[in-house]
């Protein structure tokens, strides 16, 4: 498992933020919550990190606090189908029920 990611932030985009980790851009699913909505591209961020397997793809999923990654975890596991190819327990990573919108500059 990726247990976190330290590196500059690239972009934001609604859930999808991109980090630049030396020569590599990673692509991070995170929440949509008041929370996140003060990341700015350039910024140094160190992520809590969960990847995702699954038979077509791989998620990497990141929070800003490892308590929210252990919910995560341990709610995911209680749900081992996910609805629609979202997580039920996490609505707020695929922007449902949710207000919260960013694009990056």
């Amino acid at each position: 498992m990726i247990e976190s990611i330290f590196g500059k932030i690239v972009s934001i985009t609604n859930n999808d933020l991109v980090i630049n980790v030396g020569p590599i851009n990673l692509s991070v699913l995170i929440p949509s919550s008041d929370k996140y909505l003060n990341l700015k591209s350039g910024d140094d961020i160190k992520i809590n990190t969960f990847l995702d397997v699954k038979e077509d793809s791989l998620t990497l999923i990141g929070f800003l606090e490892s308590n929210e990654r252990k919910l995560f975890q341990t709610s995911s596991n209680d749900h081992e189908v996910r609805q629609g190819g979202c997580y039920p327990a996490w609505p707020q990573l695929c922007g449902v029920g949710t207000s919260s919108s960013r694009n990056s500059p």
